[in-house]
């Protein structure tokens, strides 16, 4: 009986591995999906709408652009804003497929005991929902804000997007950190996914666009690009992620 149950065993880990690999994939054709839509529309206001400024024209750097946060005075570009909002809720199934691919590997560790290794799980699955839900208030708001083309909502920042937001940064992190030893490469992934929350908008506007597009009074040019960037930065971790997987899978070996 004990050589079935150990032949049964491995049958369910070579089916789950199957079965994460095929999530991985499908997390990672999701956020290249997600950079796709994200770098159109930065095109739409860096080269695009750009393109037919003139001298007396308000400036292409006017926050009045940013579709990112369409607040109070937005004026919209094309569709920039249903663009950026739809790869927000797609990026937000990729997030979701990533989570079930690296759930169903073995633990990192057998050094916690199965309560533990329960407890583990339930909080890595409150992180994903959290940071589901900040990104999908996100996409959800900045697309009814595009399809409207008015402020809808992110006026009311203070009391729930920025919270939300918050939750986006630290979830992501949090993520990060559980499933390093599990998949490192869903862990870079997630790192990257930092990209497009505030924080990486953020840093993308005043620190990482101004170094290779040059400073602005206002919004650095093609910030949004650097967003989007960091999209398919966490598409090709993701991609690795999918070939560590199968490589697992043929050599039989744990993680480490």
């Amino acid at each position: 009986m004990l050589g079935l149950n150990e032949t049964g065993g491995y049958a369910r880990e070579v089916r789950f591995r199957k079965t994460s690999f095929l999530f991985m994939l499908a997390a990672t054709v999701l956020l290249l999906v997600s950079f796709t839509l994200q770098l159109i529309a930065s095109l739409q206001r860096w080269v695009t709408f750009s393109g037919t400024r003139g001298t007396t024209d308000r400036s292409v750097e006017d926050h009045a652009y940013d579709y990112f946060l369409p607040f109070e005075g937005w004026e919209p570009i094309g569709n920039a804003a249903q663009l950026l909002g739809a790869s927000l809720l797609i990026q937000v199934l990729g997030l979701l497929a990533m989570a079930l691919a690296v759930m169903l590997l073995p633990a990192a560790s057998k050094v916690f005991g199965r309560a533990a290794t329960v407890g583990i799980a339930v909080v890595e699955v409150v992180l994903v929902l959290l940071v589901a839900a900040a990104f999908t208030l996100h996409g959800g708001l900045v697309l009814v804000a595009g399809l409207n083309g008015t402020p809808t909502g992110l006026e009311i920042g203070p009391g729930v997007f920025w919270p939300m937001l918050l939750v986006a940064l630290v979830g992501l992190v949090a993520l990060a950190l559980f499933w390093g030893n599990r998949l490192p490469a869903a862990g870079v992934a997630c790192v990257f996914l930092i990209g497009s929350t505030m924080a990486g908008y953020l840093l993308a506007t005043y620190m990482v666009a101004p170094l290779f597009f040059g400073m602005s009074h206002d919004t650095a040019r093609f910030t949004e690009t650097v967003v989007a960037a960091s999209t398919a930065a966490a598409a090709v971790a993701a991609a690795f992620g999918a070939r560590d997987v199968v490589r697992r899978a043929a050599a039989r070996v744990e993680p480490a």
